[in-house]
């Protein structure tokens, strides 16, 4: 995993394209200080609070495109190539997946779907199936039809799951909120559970790569096909969300900062 930054470095001194993680490591170790590290984090390093996000400006102007007026807060999607359609996740309690259609008429209602627990974050295979993570396990949506199947995840009755991905291979990883990466096999067992996180907030995937999210922590770190943890890198002043596009690339949002991080696993 690599990084840089956009805008052009600034306060960190991080570099504005992506570099070979293990040049980067002494650079940025001397101007972060134990912010990072070329080796698995053996202890959970102290928390600072999570950046919030600024308040958003009066609209000036009709957005382009088309608006869908949803419920609740949104705070996830996901897009799904087999069906062209969008998931958006509206978490808590009363959970709902509302599944849209951007290519049919706006006159066409979308489909909102009750989901029977608290929903924290959704996943996707881009077949058709989402994955939603709950307490104890994961939820199922066909999106086609709708069908909601509860999934457990053995001897992990209490655990409260904040983070699911999927890796190429088909196997989901989670997060919890202890702060604990799992690494399930097919059947939902558990593979590998790896604790050094203050909490997880969010997985991507880069093939079988995982990256993981810490906003306590405002970091990122790069865990293997086996699960073990390897690079971990300060994410600028107040990491909130990462994303994964198809240039394989890790995209980290700054938000204390006010910076787009960019980052790459080898």
């Amino acid at each position: 995993m690599s990084p840089s930054s956009s805008p052009p470095a600034g306060p960190t001194g991080m570099p504005t394209r992506p570099t070979r993680l293990a040049a980067a490591l002494t650079v940025l170790a001397a101007a972060l200080g134990t912010g990072c590290s070329s080796t698995i984090v053996d202890s959970t390093p102290a928390t600072i609070p999570s950046a919030t996000a600024a308040v958003s400006p009066p609209e000036a102007l009709p957005p382009a495109g088309r608006v869908v007026p949803l419920a609740g807060r949104p705070t996830a999607v996901h897009h799904d190539a087999a069906t062209s359609s969008l998931a958006v996740l509206t978490p808590g309690p009363n959970a709902t997946l509302t599944i849209l259609d951007p290519g049919r008429s706006s006159q066409v209602p979308a489909r909102t779907v009750a989901l029977p627990a608290t929903v924290t974050a959704i996943t996707g295979d881009g077949t058709g199936t989402v994955w939603a993570a709950v307490r104890g396990g994961v939820i199922a949506v066909d999106l086609a039809s709708a069908a909601v199947t509860p999934l457990s995840v053995a001897g992990e009755a209490d655990t409260e799951f904040t983070a699911v991905a999927r890796r190429a291979d088909g196997r989901l990883v989670l997060g919890s909120a202890a702060g604990v990466f799992y690494l399930l096999d097919t059947d939902l067992t558990v593979s590998r559970r790896t604790a050094i996180f203050a909490r997880v907030d969010a997985i991507v995937t880069l093939g079988d790569i995982s990256v993981v999210l810490d906003r306590g922590q405002t970091s990122v770190t790069a865990l293997d096909a086996d699960g073990d943890a390897r690079q971990a890198l300060r994410a600028g002043l107040g990491a909130t969300s990462i994303a994964a596009d198809d240039a394989e690339r890790v995209l980290v949002t700054d938000t204390r900062g006010g910076q787009l991080l960019v980052f790459t696993v080898d």
